[in-house]
């Protein structure tokens, strides 16, 4: 797989594990622990598919940060998983998400789950794999 993908996650521990795990599946991975400023580093790497935590940093700049993906025509087009425990919020986002595409995968996780997800969300966009 030649695939690049982006995790974005205030968890170390987190961010470690699916670095390895999707390292080993033969993705190329690229790991942030910090919100952006702006979109431009998430431009220039150009990744093939973003997961996000809902609930990055101590603002919240998870929603924020996928609503701009979304209307950035530069990254519109990339494929989207938001990892998080925010079942409730995440929830009553569901009819805005599908929408635009955007998957859930809600933590605590299983592995295989999150890997399908990636699969699908690289297949339906038409990612290199």
């Amino acid at each position: 797989m030649d695939a690049r993908i982006l995790v974005i996650d205030d968890s170390a521990a987190l961010l470690e594990l699916l670095d390895e795990i999707l390292t080993e599946d033969g993705y190329r991975v690229t790991t942030w622990a910090q919100p952006l400023p702006t979109l431009e580093p998430i431009k220039q790497l150009a990744p093939d598919l973003v997961i996000l935590d809902y609930l990055l940093g101590a603002q919240m700049e998870g929603p924020h940060l996928w609503q701009q993906l979304r209307a950035d025509p530069a990254t519109a087009h990339i494929p989207l998983i938001l990892c998080t425990a925010a079942v409730q919020e995440v929830q009553s986002l569901a009819a805005e998400l599908q929408q635009h595409q955007v998957a859930v995968v809600y933590k605590p996780f299983e592995l295989e789950e999150l890997l399908a997800t990636v699969l699908d969300q690289l297949a339906a966009r038409g990612a290199r794999l």
